[in-house]
């Protein structure tokens, strides 16, 4: 689904239970965090840089502990982190900025210590789990985009259902491996309703492109006048720089993509990986993630110019099951729109 960055950090030593205090002096200890990558907020970002921002956020409060990042795929890092839980050596200590439907198979393999931050007092009950395995802390959330210079005012779509008039066939792109979006559209619509409806859709002539990124680019460009989801981030940043795209709030209930943080089992340094998360999970660490493009789930916190974004009607998926949907639905994806 996406590339990552596998995070590490080192020099700090674990902390007694209940302590308050800090080590004063750094020694060495590997630990390791998994943080999404690929859906970072501008063309000219990198992950690994949105890490360094939350990371110098933690030392400034906690300097013994310094970070590195190390990029790899998501299959990568989940195939390390499920071999590591097996032979009971963890490296992994901390999972952040990882798609919700990895909390299937994480949760299968029973990989994920239980954990409930004080943290969670700030957060809805329904965006963690209540035994403390996961934690909601921000999400994406799907919106329509288009190019300002091929679509008048005139003829925007209001909504999704929208897309299947007439005159946006041929004018429409879809993100090839959309299938996490695909299932959320038939749990909103009902899967009758929803297999309807992308039947309809693909009639539409929708070109498929692989890669949010490269879709958006095609919007921009024009090439392609409309994508019928696209990550609220990207029109949101390109359009403040000058580019002429545009979001549409759906008139529907839209798709997201919810991001968790969570404690891995078997851990060498349990109460610094806990401190960690209640950092992640903090006004702070969610000031730093909202500059980023993310929007948080932390109940007041500072939404700066993704307010509109926050206010959108979306359906956040906190059932660890969906995880199995996705891959059971992959199927019928490609059934009715093939592959790029």
């Amino acid at each position: 689904m996406s590339t990552t960055v596998y995070a590490g950090w080192e020099g700090l030593e674990d902390i007694p239970s209940g302590s308050s205090t800090r080590a004063q002096q750094p020694v060495d200890w590997p630990a390791r965090l998994a943080i999404g990558k690929g859906r970072s907020r501008g063309s000219d970002r990198k992950p690994a840089q949105e890490w360094e921002e939350l990371a110098a956020e933690f030392s400034k409060k906690y300097p013994g502990i310094k970070t590195a990042a190390f990029p790899g795929t998501s299959e990568a890092i989940r195939d390390k982190i499920l071999t590591e839980a097996r032979a009971k050596k963890a490296i992994g200590e901390v999972l952040l900025r990882t798609t919700f439907d990895d909390t299937y198979t994480f949760t299968k393999e029973a990989v994920l210590e239980p954990y409930l931050s004080p943290e969670t007092k700030n957060y809805e009950k329904s965006h963690y789990d209540p035994n403390g395995l996961w934690v909601i802390n921000n999400y994406i959330v799907d919106v329509i985009e288009y190019n300002t210079q091929a679509i008048s005012k005139d003829q925007v779509p209001k909504g999704y259902q929208d897309l299947l008039k007439p005159e946006y066939k041929g004018k429409l792109g879809l993100e090839a491996s959309a299938i996490p979006w695909f299932t959320s559209m038939l749990t909103i619509m009902g899967k009758d309703k929803g297999l309807e409806y992308m039947k309809k859709l693909v009639e539409q002539k929708p070109r498929l492109v692989s890669g949010h990124t490269n879709l958006h680019k095609l919007v921009v460009s024009g090439e392609i006048p409309i994508s019928v989801y696209m990550y609220h981030f990207r029109p949101i940043v390109d359009k403040a720089k000058g580019a002429p795209v545009e979001w549409v709030d759906p008139l529907e209930v839209t798709p997201t993509l919810p991001t968790f943080v969570a404690l891995l089992k078997n851990v060498s340094h349990p109460n610094a990986a806990r401190l960690m998360i209640d950092f992640i999970l903090s006004n702070v660490g969610a000031d730093v993630m909202t500059k980023q493009g993310w929007i948080p789930t932390r109940k007041g916190a500072n939404l700066g110019d993704l307010g509109p974004a926050s206010k959108v009607d979306a359906l956040i998926i906190n059932d660890p099951n969906w995880g199995k949907e996705v891959s059971e639905n992959e199927k019928a994806f490609r059934d009715i729109f093939g592959k790029a």
